[in-house]
């Protein structure tokens, strides 16, 4: 008896696991034009990873930025009275989002992450600074 019950618990665990949305954020901040931005805690907390708000596996893309034409990304991020810096934008983070234009990112971000921007096909400005020291493959696969 407690073998199926086993059985049964593994069964539950793995579908859960197989929805066809996954969140991928820890909190969300609006940036200077009211833009809801997803993150994830990095460095132990300390900073921030732009990310995205979830992702479907029906279409293999991010979810959360599709109706976006501009974005600018901030350099820093008040949570509970506590400023955190935003140093990375992860992978997939923007990845098929095909109203995105224009993007701007901070002096504080070191890294874009793997396909951070990938199909991003009226991509026309990225902003990216000096700051940045490692750009992941197929960041800007099939943007303009």
């Amino acid at each position: 008896m407690i073998h199926k019950n086993k059985t049964f618990l593994v069964l539950a665990v793995l579908m859960s696991m197989a929805s066809k949305s996954t969140f991928a954020y820890d909190i969300t901040a609006k940036n200077a034009d009211s833009v809801t931005i997803y993150y994830n805690y990095i460095s132990e907390g300390k900073e921030l990873e732009v990310t995205y708000k979830s992702y479907s596996s029906d279409y293999g893309e991010a979810r959360g930025y599709e109706k976006i034409t501009i974005i600018n990304i901030p350099e820093t991020v008040s949570i509970n009275g506590r400023k955190r810096k935003v140093t990375s934008i992860g992978s997939h983070a923007f990845d098929d989002c095909r109203n995105l234009k224009s993007v701007t990112i901070p002096n504080s971000v070191t890294i874009i992450g793997n396909s951070a921007f990938a199909d991003c096909t009226r991509l026309t400005s990225v902003n990216i600074p000096n700051s940045v020291t490692s750009i992941g493959g197929w960041a800007f696969h099939y943007c303009i």
